[in-house]
């Protein structure tokens, strides 16, 4: 496969302004390759611990959670150029980082954003984006902070 023309584009999405702007750059490189484009977004799982307690997100509440977040990724998906027939929209549930990149084995090409923290808060939060580059199986296009058009 030619690396410069992915037929399968893959953009993962955390439904913040940074990652739309990834979004809009991946649905126009689906549209001028003529590719298809997979939208992700993964809901981690949350677990609280405290003592010898560990809390997990009831089933009832991960339900409500997913009908959110695939209405938000439906809603996001009418806005792109590619047509709808190139378009598969997926939420899962699980680590990011791993569901990212098993889903870029079957991809040509992944668009992901990045927030560019640096320091005590990149120590603390890490990046999502800079592990996936890291372990990614395709070809990786990272949009930073300081890409991102300013309002």
């Amino acid at each position: 496969m030619d690396l410069l023309t992915p037929r399968t584009i893959l953009a993962p999405v955390d439904f913040s302004d940074l990652s739309l702007h990834a979004l809009t750059m991946a649905d126009r490189i689906a549209v001028e390759r003529d590719a298809q484009l997979t939208v992700l977004h993964v809901h981690p799982i949350v677990q609280t611990a405290f003592m010898d307690l560990t809390y997990t997100e009831p089933p009832e509440q991960m339900a409500e959670a997913m009908m959110e977040l695939e209405s938000r990724m439906a809603d996001w998906c009418t806005r792109l150029k590619t047509p709808t027939d190139k378009i598969v929209q997926k939420v899962l549930i699980g680590n990011p980082v791993e569901l990212i990149t098993q889903e870029s084995a079957d991809h040509g090409l992944l668009v992901i954003s990045t927030h560019g923290r640096t320091g005590l808060s990149h120590f603390l939060m890490g990046s999502v984006a800079e592990r996936v580059v890291r372990v990614a199986r395709c070809a990786v296009l990272v949009v930073k902070k300081d890409t991102h058009p300013q309002a």
